[in-house]
């Protein structure tokens, strides 16, 4: 897979996060789990766990202006 499928792919999640409650939940669930594996993952790579923690950060963070830009600041 390469890179430009899978910052697709995250957008695409971001989106369908944005206008789903249900799809939001799960990829919180996911985020945890996601988190405590890229922890327990830092004791062997420290540089790789902090990128992947960063990447799940930044879709975060993006969610809420996502979602006002799709909405058009209704929700």
């Amino acid at each position: 897979m390469s890179w430009a499928a899978i910052i697709a792919g995250a957008v695409a999640l971001a989106l369908a996060a944005t206008l789903s409650r249900l799809v939001a939940r799960l990829l919180g669930a996911f985020a945890l789990a996601a988190g405590v594996l890229l922890a327990l993952h830092a004791r062997t790579d420290p540089a790789e766990a902090v990128a992947g923690l960063a990447a799940l950060g930044g879709a975060f963070a993006l969610r809420r202006p996502l979602r006002r830009l799709l909405t058009g600041g209704l929700v």
